[in-house]
């Protein structure tokens, strides 16, 4: 590590360490599987940092002389006010949801043993690991082949799979998503719809960020989709998630980035109402 960046990991330090912010490590230009860690430090109000330099992000995170033992293998990586780093974005999300309201339940619940805390944040973390499974998918669509190749190099390929996902793997994700939500006994006061409990988890935030990606990547598939009437719950709570104060400053301001060529990429050949 040079002078320079000794110095400037000491001088980032000593700011995490007066305003007790978390740090994010991600690339630059595109929200990618950061966004599920940014809208939970939005949501709550948690103050964080972003550390978006693509030359030596790689170098950064994954080297244990910065990050520790082990070390990571490709971002994000979080580093934590004090000075420990995680790696993997459901590790992330696990991590933080409990800590910071999201995992179920509230904070200072004093109802719940720590048993049943413990299994709300396993359920939280198999709703949002779920979500995970369908950004991945997306994903594998216009990289069906590898990702190590442009999209221009597999575009036949990814032509081929874009029609068993729009017409399938899709509408089962949000059948799956919808059957949450209407067996979820919270939601029958009116309030919400929630995923998990009558409180916003991580799992929320995350499904909110897919559909919003989707809206992006497939917008004819989804508007089609949305008028079937088949996913209300679903859509109800894209758009509670969205209108929350919080969450709808976050989507306004120059902290949210833009989809573009990350993992919700508009390609329109690969889209189709069906």
């Amino acid at each position: 590590m040079s002078t320079r960046e000794v110095e400037n990991t000491e001088e980032r330090l000593g700011k995490r360490q007066k305003t007790g912010s978390y740090v994010i490590h991600y690339w630059d230009g595109v929200p990618g599987r950061a966004e599920y860690i940014r809208l939970i430090f939005e949501y709550t109000g948690t103050p964080y940092d972003e550390v978006k330099d693509n030359a030596t992000l790689m170098t950064r995170v994954c080297d244990p002389g910065t990050v520790g033992i082990p070390p990571n293998l490709w971002p994000p990586a979080l580093e934590l006010p004090n000075g420990k780093w995680l790696g993997q974005t459901g590790v992330l999300v696990n991590y933080l949801s409990p800590k910071l309201g999201l995992a179920g339940y509230a904070k200072d619940d004093t109802d719940l043993d720590e048993d049943e805390k413990a299994y709300l944040s396993a359920k939280n973390a198999q709703l949002f690991f779920t979500v995970l499974d369908l950004f991945d998918e997306v994903h594998k669509v216009h990289h069906v082949v590898s990702s190590e190749l442009y999209y221009e190099d597999q575009k036949a390929e990814a032509l081929r799979a874009a029609e068993p996902f729009r017409a399938f793997r899709l509408p089962k994700y949000l059948q799956h998503f919808q059957s949450v939500l209407e067996t979820n006994p919270a939601n029958k006061d009116g309030k919400g719809p929630f995923l998990l409990s009558n409180l916003t988890t991580a799992a929320d935030l995350a499904l909110f960020h897919n559909l919003t990606g989707l809206e992006f990547s497939y917008p004819k598939r989804l508007k089609n989709l949305q008028e079937s009437g088949k996913y209300e719950l679903v859509f109800k709570l894209q758009e509670r998630v969205q209108n929350e104060p919080k969450i709808a400053e976050y989507m306004k301001s120059n902290r949210r980035q833009q989809f573009s060529f990350g993992i919700f990429r508009n390609f329109p050949e690969l889209d189709n109402e069906e």
